[in-house]
């Protein structure tokens, strides 16, 4: 394991320095940082690492897209919507065998469709949890050797057995999307959603009650007594980073 080097992404200074220190301790690592998704696509093109250890939502770049999506200055026709740390994933799994990558995360709500996207759709097999920094060497070192290896802290996060995954429920129809990007934009009248998904706005109404099923096939503890558009708006606006993610549109559009 000479020479294996390690790029952390994550914005947090103390946070990085702190995985830093815990990796350097553990093994031969030659460790570097970004502090945001786009820094690390320009640096994981411009030389060789062995691991990409990722967080999954940026502070500083999610405040600013939040800013902009209240005041109504996004459209889903932008070149670029919001950037986490899927596009760092996403860059990693093009670049094959070469880099493996570890998804680094907290277990909170708005971060499991990422995690879930992750580990689904970009076949990112390592999951640590930023609550356990003790077991990151654990994590790179299973990366390094091609063991799987998810935290039982992030794994209660993925999608269940029972349930439907993601490429087959939220994913699965373009169209559907739109309407939920539309939701995630802060579009709540029926009219306005049909208008910014470009759909006809009399079937609206008919995706809503489709969409909740879908919802539930994913989801299955999902509130699921109230309206369908209430439901769906809601659950939009808590995940509207994922919904308005660049690589999920890359990817799903």
């Amino acid at each position: 394991m000479s020479d294996v080097r390690i790029l952390i992404v994550e914005d947090l200074g103390v946070a990085a320095d702190m995985a830093a220190q815990t990796l350097k301790q553990a093994g031969p690592y030659t460790v570097e940082t970004a502090h945001a998704p786009g820094q690390a696509i320009e640096i994981l093109a411009a030389g060789r690492f062995d691991v990409v250890v990722a967080d999954m939502l940026f502070r500083p770049d999610s405040d600013e897209f939040e800013t902009r999506r209240r005041r109504g200055l996004v459209t889903l026709d932008d070149d670029r919507l919001h950037l986490s740390g899927l596009a760092v994933l996403d860059a990693v799994s093009q670049r094959g065998v070469r880099t493996r990558p570890v998804l680094w995360s907290s277990g909170e709500a708005n971060r499991r469709l990422h995690m879930i996207f992750a580990h689904e759709v970009l076949g990112c097999r390592v999951l640590c949890s930023k609550e356990a920094i003790a077991d990151l060497p654990h994590a790179v070192a299973s990366a390094i050797s091609g063991q799987d290896y998810i935290h039982p802290v992030l794994e209660m996060y993925l999608t269940p057995g029972f349930a439907k995954p993601l490429r087959e429920t939220l994913l699965a129809s373009s169209s559907r999307l739109l309407v939920w990007r539309a939701m995630a934009l802060g579009q709540h009248q029926h009219k306005m959603i049909a208008k910014t998904a470009g759909v006809q706005p009399n079937t609206i109404k008919k995706r809503m009650d489709e969409m909740r099923k879908v919802l539930l096939e994913f989801d299955p503890g999902c509130v699921a007594d109230g309206s369908p558009s209430a439901e769906l708006i809601r659950y939009a606006s808590q995940n509207w980073e994922f919904f308005l993610d660049e690589t999920v549109r890359a990817r799903f559009p």
